[in-house]
């Protein structure tokens, strides 16, 4: 199946939405193939690898920094919306979130990034990630439930960059067992006045 045939077909593509959870074969070959693919006329571009670890693993498919990290150098930069669903992919380290932040496109309006489960992410990935959240963001989202290496410089980081123009803040941190109230706090306490809808 050829994948990157199939977005380079039409020359005017201007979203794609790809939802691979429960898709057991899906591999690094998988999202490198996507990101070959996709034309400099995206501007919607939303995917889902999300898979339970015990299926995932015993299909021998697996998602890694080498599958994000392709995607990432081959990110449209005239994205408008970016949406990236990671969850329970263990393997991905901060490698991945670093070549995020390195492709992050700068005329986003609407980010959501989920890595819940990736246990290996750190304090240094996430804060390399939200150091370049771009400038026009109105809606966010941050999915990283359950990532102990993220502790309170991570959030405290947040809390100091939040674009001043958003309006939607979605944050999903529980379970991050390396977090305090004092870094909780540092972060909430950076919500721009703009904001209109905060969900923790």
């Amino acid at each position: 199946f050829d994948l990157p045939g199939v977005l380079k077909a039409d020359e005017a593509l201007r979203s794609v939405v790809l939802d691979f959870k429960g898709v057991r074969s899906v591999d690094d070959l998988t999202v490198c193939a996507i990101g070959a693919g996709l034309p400099h006329t995206v501007r919607i571009l939303d995917l889902a690898f999300i898979h339970s670890p015990h299926s995932f693993k015993l299909a021998g498919g697996l998602i890694t920094d080498t599958g994000v990290v392709s995607l990432a150098r081959k990110l449209p930069q005239g994205l408008r919306q970016l949406s990236l669903d990671f969850s329970t992919n263990d393997m991905i380290t901060d490698d991945a979130l670093f070549a995020l932040a390195a492709s992050m496109p700068e005329s986003l309006e609407g980010l959501f990034l989920r890595f819940n489960g990736c246990i290996q992410v750190t304090s240094d990935g996430f804060i390399a990630l939200i150091k370049r959240l771009p400038s026009t963001l109105t809606a966010l989202e941050l999915g990283f439930i359950g990532c102990d290496g993220i502790a309170d410089d991570g959030f405290a980081a947040l809390g100091s960059t939040f674009p001043a123009g958003l309006q939607d803040v979605v944050l999903n941190l529980s379970n991050c067992s390396s977090m305090t109230d004092t870094g909780l706090r540092e972060m909430i306490q950076g919500v721009p006045d703009s904001v209109k809808q905060l969900s923790l």
